[in-house]
């Protein structure tokens, strides 16, 4: 069985180790989840991350957003993916 590793981009890391430290963050980065939704009471962005690594899908309760980039980084993600 191999192992799924997901890569983040600097540009990812920066933004990523902002959101941590701003407040308005807290509920996604520190507060453990209900246990309704996920036995083990991780935070949602660890819940997040493992459905994603075990090709689960992500229950309703999380609310899609939209992804914001720019042309350069659209086009990195495409190339990653093998499209032209």
């Amino acid at each position: 069985m191999s192992k799924k590793e997901i890569g983040f981009s600097s540009q990812f890391k920066k933004q990523f180790a902002m959101r941590q430290i701003d407040p308005n963050w807290n509920d996604v980065f520190k507060e453990q989840l209900p246990e309704e939704i996920d036995s083990q009471r991780r935070t949602a962005w660890k819940y997040i991350v493992n459905q994603l690594i075990e090709g689960k899908s992500i229950p309703s309760y999380f609310k899609p957003h939209p992804i914001h980039a720019k042309r350069k980084l659209i086009k990195q993600i495409k190339k990653g993916l093998g499209n032209p």
